[in-house]
C-alpha cells in the first residue's frame, strides 16, 4: 500500500501502524494533547525509543564542528532565527569566538 501525492509517493508497511503525514505545528506540545500526540507517533509510529539526549547530540555535534575546523577558520552566519542561533551558539562552544 502506498500514499501519494501529485509529486510524490510514500510506500507504506504493512508490519507497522499507518499515520497521516503533516508538519506539526510548532505549538503542538503545549496543546492540551499535544505530548501525548507527540509522543505516541515517535514511539508508536515511528519507532523511536525514548533513549535520545539533547546533551549528547549537542557534545558529538560540538566535536564534529572541531573535528572540521581543526586548526582552520570558520565564518558562521546569523539570520536571527532560532536554528542559526543555535547553529552560532555550537560553533562558539566548539572553536571559540577567534
Amino acid at each position: 500500500m502506498t500514499a501519494s501525492s501529485e509529486r510524490r509517493r510514500w510506500p507504506r508497511s504493512r508490519s507497522r501502524p499507518a499515520a497521516g503525514r503533516r508538519p506539526v505545528p510548532p505549538g503542538v506540545g503545549h496543546s492540551p494533547h499535544g505530548q501525548e500526540v507527540l509522543r505516541r507517533f515517535l514511539r508508536e509510529v515511528a519507532g523511536i525509543a525514548p533513549s535520545w539526549n539533547h546533551r549528547v547530540h549537542r557534545d558529538d555535534t560540538i566535536d564534529s564542528v572541531r573535528a572540521q575546523v581543526d586548526d582552520g577558520r570558520a565564518i558562521c552566519g546569523l539570520s536571527g532565527g532560532v536554528d542559526s542561533a543555535v547553529a552560532a551558539a555550537l560553533v562558539q562552544r566548539a572553536i571559540g569566538t577567534g
